[in-house]
């Protein structure tokens, strides 16, 4: 693993070319944050299956990212071929099933290449990747400032057409004994579910006590469209941790398990030919 490290924080990132036994077909393999420690403190962040060393894959822990829209033509292909996955690698078709998703294929042909370049405070990684007319070109670039944890994507697409990417953020913290998750500054509303509560006063999520933590829960938030985002993390041993987003978020689900909550922001631009987009997660301990 690659570390950045200064008095306060270190922060642990995934080597796409050790750690290979640490990644899947879903998440993002270059510029993983496996996990932030607070040197005073503890490590900060989960997963559902935290602390085993190495959890499944597909469901990982510290705060990992995905690209959720493969390569266009990947509902075309028959099963058995080869997919391409932004940020992943090539992946194979085991499932007919519409739309394509790692969940019904999690076995990796290929893992992506990347060149890693570093600074005592950054480290960044590069790749290209390509499959018939399709091809993207991915940065990813963590960042150690202070207290704060930026990481940093930008990606261009190259194709005939245009590409309409998803990609969300899945952070894992900690459940706190009052059951307290995050406050959203942003107007949400809640719907109907079996876990969470809400406070549309104040905006703070908090996990129901009645809840049955031996299954997970899934809940997709209502909205404004198009708001940057940020959020008051609570967490049981720092206090409070900022997330903020400087990408407009389409959507925002939240979801919780016996060992962790994460909330997940969602930025889904359509790419023209040769466009460009970049946009940062900015975490503040």
């Amino acid at each position: 693993m690659y570390l950045l490290t200064n008095d306060l924080l270190s922060v642990s990132i995934l080597d796409p070319a050790t750690d290979m036994h640490l990644f899947g077909s879903r998440y993002c393999t270059g510029g993983y944050i496996w996990q932030i420690f607070h040197k005073k403190i503890c490590e900060l962040m989960r997963g559902p299956c935290y602390p085993q060393k190495e959890p499944p894959v597909f469901d990982g822990q510290g705060a990992p990212e995905v690209f959720e829209s493969p390569a266009p033509d990947a509902d075309l292909q028959p099963v058995g071929s080869p997919v391409l996955v932004p940020g992943v690698g090539l992946v194979k078709k085991a499932s007919s099933l519409i739309p394509f998703h790692p969940r019904n294929n999690p076995e990796v042909i290929n893992f992506c290449t990347w060149k890693v370049t570093s600074t005592p405070d950054s480290i960044t990684m590069t790749t290209i990747q390509q499959q018939n007319a399709f091809k993207c070109s991915i940065s990813r670039e963590i960042t150690l400032d202070g207290s704060t944890v930026i990481s940093s994507t930008s990606f261009m697409f190259t194709g005939p057409d245009y590409f309409p990417l998803s990609w969300f953020a899945h952070p894992f913290f900690p459940l706190n004994p009052d059951f307290r998750c995050c406050r959203f500054f942003n107007p949400v509303k809640l719907p109907p579910n079996d876990a969470f509560t809400l406070n549309e006063e104040n905006g703070e999520l908090a996990i129901r006590p009645s809840f049955d933590y031996t299954k997970s829960s899934f809940t997709l938030l209502d909205i404004p469209p198009d708001n940057k985002f940020t959020i008051n993390q609570f967490h049981p041993d720092t206090g409070n941790i900022f997330i903020s987003t400087d990408f407009p978020v389409s959507k925002m689900p939240v979801w919780t398990n016996q060992n962790t909550f994460s909330f997940e922001p969602y930025f889904q631009p359509v790419l023209r030919n040769s466009e460009k987009v970049i946009w940062s997660m900015i975490y503040q301990f």
